[in-house]
């Protein structure tokens, strides 16, 4: 509930909390340690982005919030001045700004730095629990200022400005963008979910790197050329073919490809991870390349659809295993990058066994491949 002068803008600061800020404040701070608390418990769910892409974004926000208070703290309007033509700055738009910042910008910052979803969620209880002071705190002040502010309460919303009234063009913009969102979420729910939702423990540690076997190293031109090579012991694995990424949760069965044909290698990617055609096996010197869903529409029915949708979390030094002809590789991540369809190609002449992860990206898109590489470090 914003606080106004009396007969002056002395700023917000300057005039005392009123007892319903109090309250806001107090019930706001309860329900975000609650949720905070109970994130912390359960272990989750938390939004898995890394520390500093939330720092900035949180950072970014409460930036926005300090900016909006202090603009309503200056531009205070005054009780005996409540005609509309005196509410100046963010009170032309919204009877609350100072409110609507909290509600907006402080709480989802913080949620975000704490990377805590039931503190996001949580925003919209304290969104209705300011909204039931300030209009409690409203009664009080049309009683004092009358039917001025009567008026300006009907002219003006509390907490989000009237789009429609500001800018048709803005208002049609806003709806347009939220409906992209809302479907766009939808369509991709289980993919997001699985790379943007995590819980205390979920996807395994990150494995221990393996020693890396004996390189040969010969001349060529006066250039080093090194070449590593691996003898697959006798040690038989049951495990059908399959590849496992502990890290981010993955163990999906291997499937050979028979044609570079989209529709039928859509197809394949609905049973599991595709062995390109043309790729190269492990155990070879050469480029094993392996391609794999980062999200697909709700109606095709395939538990593959988000197989590779946390790709992106892979670092380098994280591993990857591969179980093939029942002999087991495990890859070392060495690179990570985005290309754009076009520049994705199979490369044979590499001097190494190495693996190529492929995925689009970003979620929901095909604009570009998400690549990682590794080199192959033992085989058994």
């Amino acid at each position: 509930m914003e606080i106004y002068g009396r007969g002056t803008k002395s700023g917000i600061f300057a005039q005392g909390i009123v007892p319903n800020s109090v309250k806001g404040i107090a019930h706001n701070f309860l329900i975000a340690f609650v949720a905070l608390i109970l994130t912390w418990i359960i272990g989750g769910p938390r939004i898995d982005i890394e520390f500093k892409t939330a720092f900035l974004i949180g950072a970014f926000l409460f930036l926005a919030f300090l900016v909006l208070v202090f603009f309503s703290a200056y531009s205070v309007p005054p009780y005996n001045q409540t005609g509309k033509k005196e509410f100046v700055g963010p009170y032309r738009y919204i009877r609350h700004p100072t409110c609507a910042a909290i509600v907006y910008l402080l709480n989802p910052a913080l949620a975000i730095i704490f990377r805590s979803w039931l503190y996001f969620l949580a925003c919209v209880v304290i969104y209705f629990v300011w909204k039931s002071l300030v209009e409690k705190e409203e009664i009080n002040i049309a009683k004092e200022v009358g039917n001025k502010y009567n008026q300006y309460r009907l002219d003006t919303n509390l907490f989000f400005p009237s789009l429609y009234s500001i800018s048709r063009l803005l208002y049609f913009f806003f709806i347009g963008a939220s409906v992209f969102v809302v479907v766009f979420v939808a369509l991709n729910f289980s993919a997001l979910s699985f790379r943007y939702v995590g819980w205390k423990g979920s996807g395994g540690l990150p494995s221990s790197v393996s020693t890396k076997s004996e390189a040969n190293v010969s001349q060529d031109g006066g250039n080093t050329i090194k070449i590593v090579s691996f003898e697959v012991n006798e040690t038989i694995y049951d495990k059908p073919d399959s590849i496992v990424i502990e890290k981010i949760g993955v163990d999906a069965p291997l499937i050979y490809a028979q044609s570079t044909d989209q529709r039928e290698l859509n197809q394949d990617l609905n049973n599991g991870v595709v062995i390109y055609p043309g790729s190269d096996l492990p155990g070879q010197i050469g480029n094993f390349f392996l391609t794999g869903h980062s999200s697909t529409y709700p109606w095709n029915k395939t538990i593959y659809g988000r197989v590779f949708a946390a790709l992106d979390k892979l670092e380098t030094g994280d591993m990857v295993v591969v179980y093939l002809q029942k002999h087991k590789y495990e890859y070392r991540i060495t690179n990570k990058y985005t290309a754009a369809p076009k520049d994705v190609r199979l490369i044979h002449s590499v001097s190494e066994a190495k693996i190529t992860l492929m995925t689009c990206w970003p979620i929901g898109t095909n604009l570009k491949r998400l690549i990682i590489e590794g080199v192959l470090t033992n085989s058994h």
